[in-house]
């Protein structure tokens, strides 16, 4: 699906098995979106994959033979299937799909990324699920990565930036937006 990228993330994730349980993962496999800008018609075709942050957590260093049972193998690391991420992860292609949508929220997170979150229910309670993600060329093709997502209560503040602006920069050519000054 991603021939001629350079990249080394995860197009296929592997299911997880425990307990006797097969947790499917093919939500998280690697696709390809299109967005269209309404104003101007410009269309820009993003190939996404997902980290394995998305359905798993830091392994504690005191952990329990139990607890190492947890334990999923990826390509680049090993950390605890974690069945809250997991769960919320079934959220992600939905939300990937809406970052161009006039209501989506789109600011600038940590390390050169940018951020999305929605409220989503978990066992009937909303929750606001934080989604960072990076975007890039690679071999002239659009790549976004979802760096992680999680549970997060405290966010702080946000500065927008528009999707539509990111992928033109990405398209021209030009240095994607950073945020503001003494913005981290």
């Amino acid at each position: 699906m991603g021939k001629n990228f350079t990249t080394s993330e995860v197009e296929s994730w592997r299911n997880f098995e425990f307990n006797g349980n097969t947790f499917d993962l093919s939500h998280l496999n690697a696709h390809w979106v299109t967005y269209v800008d309404i104003n101007t018609n410009q269309k820009y075709k993003f190939f996404v994959t997902y980290s394995s942050h998305c359905f798993t957590s830091e392994i504690p260093k005191e952990i329990s033979d139990q607890g190492l049972q947890l334990k999923y193998i990826a390509k680049n690391e090993s950390r605890l299937f974690d069945l809250e991420r997991y769960e919320l992860s079934k959220n992600l292609p939905d939300i990937v799909h809406s970052l161009s949508d006039q209501p989506t929220l789109i600011y600038y997170a940590k390390n050169k990324n940018y951020a999305t979150d929605k409220l989503v229910s978990l066992n009937g309670n909303e929750i606001t699920y934080f989604v960072p993600f990076t975007v890039y060329r690679d071999n002239k093709k659009f790549r976004l990565h979802i760096v992680s997502a999680y549970h997060n209560k405290n966010i702080g503040k946000k500065i927008k930036v528009k999707f539509f602006v990111i992928a033109k920069n990405l398209l021209t050519g030009k240095k994607l937006p950073q945020p503001p000054m003494g913005h981290k």
